[in-house]
């Protein structure tokens, strides 16, 4: 029933009340209803998430969920998006935390301090020998 309807039937049932305590009592059937559908939203939103279970983490889903079902007012985070894909979002949130959630960093990201340090020497010899033939052609 909307609220109008149902501040209408109670107007019928007080024909001694105000106005403005119809007008509470539609209001109030209202709000209950923003409640009820804000969390079949979120199920639903939820329901979503977990679609893509078996291909990220549980951890990051989890928080992926909390992160986009804060709620400011009456809509939750996602809704105030102009466009929302959830799929595509998960793989934005996935890259955005590659090593949070267990991934591996390539081997060309793992580097010992070892291998930084040569790498470091093999950059200055380079730079070096570049510096040298500039001055060569000055000669």
């Amino acid at each position: 029933m909307k609220s109008e309807e149902l501040a209408a039937q109670w107007c019928r049932d007080h024909p001694d009340a105000t106005l403005e305590q119809a007008f509470m009592v539609g209001l109030g059937h209202k709000m209950n209803m923003n409640k009820d559908s804000l969390s079949a939203r979120k199920d639903k939103f939820r329901s979503e998430v977990l679609m893509y279970r078996g291909k990220y983490p549980d951890d990051m889903l989890k928080d992926f969920f909390e992160y986009w079902t804060e709620c400011g007012g009456r809509k939750m985070r996602f809704e105030k998006e102009r466009t929302f894909e959830v799929s595509k979002r998960l793989v934005r949130w996935s890259n955005n935390d590659f090593n949070k959630y267990g991934k591996q960093l390539n081997s060309s990201q793992q580097q010992s301090p070892g291998n930084r340090k040569e790498s470091v020497e093999r950059l200055a010899d380079l730079a070096s020998g570049v510096l040298q033939g500039i001055a060569r052609k000055f000669d």
